[in-house]
């Protein structure tokens, strides 16, 4: 996925208050992947949270009106949270769109597959970590 220069002018620096391009520093692999990792997560947020609105509307179950309104109020900071991606090309966006449906998807697999359980979680985990060593400079 390639990024436009916008999305990277995240970050200011505390001493001068300019905007940082993150490229330029020496910890630019974690800022970048810190920063794909939340706009991911802001995705997924926005997606649970639209679709239990939806399915409890379905359902006809109906949240406290506090709540909704809580809810509608976490949704439109996450949307303010994803305007980098809505700069992106129309591809990236899909692109971005369909791993966060992945991600989504992952999540709910990991509780159908360990219950939360902490050490079926460490099992899988464990896993992830010997694939992504295996399949290193693929």
């Amino acid at each position: 996925m390639v990024y436009q220069t916008k999305t990277y002018s995240l970050m200011i620096d505390a001493k001068t208050n300019q905007v940082v391009d993150i490229r330029e520093l020496p910890n630019y692999s974690e800022l970048n992947l810190m920063t794909v990792t939340l706009f991911l997560l802001n995705d997924v947020t926005e997606t649970v949270l639209m679709n239990l609105l939806q399915e409890s509307d379905r359902c006809n179950f109906k949240f406290k009106s506090e709540y909704v309104h809580k809810t509608k109020k976490v949704l439109d900071e996450v949307k303010k949270l994803k305007r980098p991606i809505n700069r992106m090309d129309m591809n990236d966006q899909y692109q971005f769109g369909d791993v966060a449906d992945m991600v989504y998807q992952i999540i709910f697999n990991l509780h159908k597959a360990t219950g939360w359980h902490t050490d079926k979680l460490e099992e899988i985990n464990k896993f992830i970590l010997e694939y992504a060593k295996q399949n290193e400079g693929k």
